[in-house]
């Protein structure tokens, strides 16, 4: 696994964690377009940051821009 891949793996279990299963289950699609060069870039501040909620009563998700 790439240190990016364990870093947005932790974050989601971090924030999973408070949520019941039904929550945890959801998914949501943003966008399937994939840019290498804004994944390399993303540091720890960077993840934290990546993360947004949709509504109240969706999980977080990572957006790419």
């Amino acid at each position: 696994m790439s240190p990016t891949s364990l870093h947005l793996t932790l974050a989601q279990l971090r924030r999973g964690k408070s949520l019941d299963l039904k929550e945890c289950l959801k998914m949501v699609c943003v966008c399937m377009v994939w840019c290498v060069l804004i994944l390399m870039c993303l540091f720890n501040v960077c993840v934290c940051v990546a993360f947004i909620s949709c509504t109240s009563s969706s999980i977080p998700i990572l957006i790419y821009p």
